[in-house]
């Protein structure tokens, strides 16, 4: 279960990543993208 969680947690590292590198190539404004992060931060 462990090596599956590490996995896991590595594909949400990178959607996370291709989800910013998107959200900066369409530049949304600074407040949105704050509250998207806290948002995402609670799960």
């Amino acid at each position: 279960m462990k090596s599956f969680n590490l996995s896991n947690s590595i594909q949400n590292k990178l959607s996370y990543l291709i989800f910013s590198s998107i959200s900066l190539a369409l530049k949304p404004s600074a407040n949105t993208l704050l509250k998207l992060i806290k948002y995402l931060k609670k799960y």
